[in-house]
């Protein structure tokens, strides 16, 4: 087996999911093969080849960073948990006939003691984020840490910013924004319910005011899917 000379390695962890045994690696268009393995039950090794690429370190330390991003915000949305990220935990990178070049970056990682869910990883080769969407998908990710402490303000704080940032991105006015979601996500009724519940009822903790009021965890699934529409539209 030829030993491999350009890596670079990265981890990511869930707070409370656990990944599974049998982890399958891919191979991307521009040659950069990615492959996984579980350091604990909650966090996983990131390894990027770039052996069959002409990309330079600096390129191709820009493209794992970018990479380890988009795997990380992917899953866990798709799974709704939070996820954290270290990039460059370690790297061995070798042109010709030089001696590799390793730097390591110790990092300890504890899964916390509460139920974990089970971490799909089945959507890996299509976690492709838009430049568009990464805003709103870091906003959620935030929104998840809060869920799994069980702040509800907080997770409502942040499913505004990451509607507002989609709204932003794409260009956007309320009107349109609500008009897309009731055509393609859910009901008018709900869409409304949705908007009053995360800007006005749990974001300022009022109950006044005309609006029905969705359970917190609605408001994720409708969030979750209005970030997946715009981001596959």
């Amino acid at each position: 087996m030829t030993e491999k000379a350009k890596l670079i390695e990265s981890t990511i962890t869930a707070g409370f999911g656990t990944f599974p045994e049998a982890l399958s690696g891919y191979r991307r268009e521009d040659g950069v093969s990615i492959e996984f393995s579980k350091i604990k039950d909650n966090s996983l090794k990131v390894l990027f080849i770039f052996d069959e690429t002409s990309y330079t370190r600096e390129k191709a330390r820009l493209i794992g960073i970018d990479l380890i991003k988009e795997i990380s915000l992917s899953l866990a949305a798709y799974n709704e948990v939070h996820f954290t990220w270290r990039y460059d935990t370690a790297s061995s990178w070798k042109e010709s006939n030089e001696k590799a070049v390793r730097a390591v970056v110790v990092t300890s990682l504890t899964l916390r003691a509460k139920v974990a869910g089970a971490i799909d990883l089945g959507i890996l080769e299509n976690h492709k984020i838009s430049e568009k969407s990464l805003i709103a998908f870091e906003c959620f990710n935030n929104a998840l840490k809060y869920r799994e402490e069980r702040q509800e303000k907080e997770i409502a704080f942040w499913l505004y910013f990451a509607m507002e940032a989609l709204k932003f991105e794409y260009n956007l006015k309320d009107c349109v924004f609500k008009n897309e979601l009731v055509n393609n996500i859910a009901s008018r009724e709900k869409v409304n319910a949705f908007s009053y519940s995360i800007g006005r009822y749990y974001r300022h903790f009022k109950s006044s005011g005309k609006g029905s009021v969705l359970p917190i965890k609605e408001c994720v699934d409708l969030a979750k899917k209005a970030i997946y529409f715009y981001n596959h539209k």
